[in-house]
């Protein structure tokens, strides 16, 4: 594949921004109209949380949608709009529904997760998609403690038993030590109906995750027989439609497939794909549909809003290589953190020059920045119009929220 598209690092942020609802009012594809095509350009939206993930949501979307909103869309049976379920990366994600199969049968050639071992048994599934189907409500983990098999229960019992002194405080008694093996089997086999596109997460009930049978939140979704292999050509289209230029690596990372399986996509998508060359980055593909859009000239005063984006947003996990968005590595360590925390960043110009937390008032939202390296170059740039962008992302933030105020120190 020959080279033909030589394009700058700021090009290469432009691009994602644009497509990914970032760049700003009067941008070609900015504003998402819905979180239906939110989820569909961005391939499913990182989703461990509700809230942050909410809050992506808005800060994409026409219309800025309150949290109740969004979490109204998702998680009534009235609405029914996005899908809440694991995705890449082993982690939950909203969907758009005709995404859903797509996911489940491309989810063959992902890699496999620390918790794809002790699977509970096909009679196993049977029981307790029929025992989630019947239910008169959503259906949580403790639900179905007292639907386990015995054989089930016995299999699981030495990893419980092995992993005992990580699980309690205190040498378990043998109720407790009881309670943990159902507890895991119950998740365990809510989590792989999930994965066959049988289940999506629902609201809470109490302080557990509900989740709701497909026959019943989708009943007229269809359900096609995908091959595993044009399932992951389709994925990859999209990923790059959104976060190119990017690498072989950065797609395995993206989707936590292997590299001898990516490699192999790429080869059969050849022909829709252009080497993209930009700085000393190697190994750079785009879709050749998008060439020209790459290639827009940005000029320094080009409107591109300052962006506060959540914990795990997605524009956070599409690259294995960090230095697009962060460029002092020495940094990284205060995005990327310890146990996959993903940090809340501001954004200008497409690289992160702060992290953000913020903590609920009564009336207020009091949002606290933590200013990194780039900060003092956006604000030589930018002057007091900085802060007042900020201020700006924090007041969405409380209206997201339903607060009437934001303050930002």
């Amino acid at each position: 594949m020959a080279t033909s598209l030589i394009i700058t690092y700021e090009q290469a942020l432009y691009f994602r921004a644009i497509r990914g609802h970032l760049a700003g009012p009067g941008v070609a594809g900015d504003a998402a109209e819905s979180a239906l095509q939110i989820a569909r350009t961005m391939v499913g939206v990182q989703s461990q949380q509700l809230g942050p993930s909410s809050y992506g949501v808005c800060i994409r979307a026409r219309q800025r949608p309150t949290a109740a909103a969004i979490k109204s869309a998702l998680m009534t049976s009235e609405r029914k709009r996005v899908v809440r379920t694991w995705a890449q990366r082993e982690t939950l994600h909203l969907l758009d529904p005709v995404d859903w199969p797509v996911v489940v049968a491309a989810r063959a050639h992902w890699a496999n997760a620390g918790r794809r071992n002790l699977p509970p048994t096909e009679a196993d599934l049977a029981s307790a998609l029929a025992f989630v189907t019947t239910s008169e409500r959503l259906v949580t983990r403790s639900d179905l403690t007292d639907e386990l098999s015995d054989t089930f229960m016995a299999t699981v019992r030495p990893h419980i038993e092995k992993n005992a002194k990580y699980l309690f405080k205190t040498p378990p008694t043998d109720a407790e030590l009881d309670e943990a093996i159902r507890r895991f089997c119950a998740g365990r086999l809510l989590w792989q109906l999930c994965n066959l596109g049988l289940l999506s997460a629902a609201d809470k009930i109490g302080r557990e995750q509900a989740y709701a049978p497909r026959a019943q939140w989708f009943p007229d979704l269809a359900w096609p027989e995908l091959d595993p292999d044009d399932a992951n050509r389709q994925l990859i289209r999209r990923y790059l439609a959104v976060a190119a230029p990017a690498t072989a690596q950065d797609i395995s990372h993206f989707f936590n497939a292997r590299m001898s399986h990516v490699k192999r996509w790429l080869g059969q998508l050849a022909d829709e794909l252009v080497a993209v060359e930009c700085g000393a980055k190697k190994g750079l593909l785009a879709l050749r549909a998008d060439a020209e859009l790459l290639q827009r000239a940005i000029s320094a005063d080009v409107d591109w809003p300052v962006r506060m984006l959540p914990m795990w947003d997605g524009m956070m996990m599409t690259h294995a290589d960090k230095t697009w968005t962060l460029p002092d590595t020495s940094e990284h360590k205060l995005v990327w953190r310890r146990a996959a925390v993903v940090a809340p960043v501001v954004l200008v110009r497409g690289q992160i020059v702060a992290t953000w937390r913020h903590k609920l008032k009564a009336k207020r939202v009091d949002v606290t920045l933590t200013k990194l390296k780039g900060w003092a170059n956006a604000e030589a740039e930018r002057g007091a119009t900085l802060m007042a962008a900020v201020q700006a992302q924090a007041d969405d933030l409380a209206a997201h929220l339903d607060l009437p105020e934001a303050a930002v120190k």
